[in-house]
């Protein structure tokens, strides 16, 4: 699946879960392709997706999963997954109205 069929589907899953469907399909699926795109050395499409992506319409476990499976690929990715993760630390902060203290303990490892 390309990136943008990617990044749909994954805004497809959110919706079925909003609307009562499984909350960890749409985690599952994201955590599962990018594991899969990362150990296959498909950098430019995780990056892709990275950049695709509308933290603001991300729950914050997808903002979490995201964060934690690419931390180990961090530097293979570069200024783009710092870019993600500054995006969401913005969206935790203004959309999900976190506490600095929760923002904190969500993103000290990543």
């Amino acid at each position: 699946m390309t990136p943008p069929n990617v990044i749909q589907h994954i805004y497809l899953l959110i919706s079925l879960a909003n609307d009562g469907g499984d909350a960890n399909l749409p985690v599952n699926y994201v955590a599962n392709w990018i594991d899969k795109a990362l150990s296959e050395e498909k950098f430019s499409e995780v990056v892709e997706v990275l950049d695709g992506l509308d933290t603001d319409k991300l729950p914050v476990n997808i903002i979490t999963g995201i964060l934690t499976i690419t931390i180990h690929a961090k530097n293979q990715l570069g200024d783009r997954r710092i870019n993600f993760r500054n995006r969401c630390l913005t969206s935790l902060e203004y959309k999900h109205e976190l506490s600095p203290e929760r923002i904190k303990s969500i993103t000290i490892r990543m």
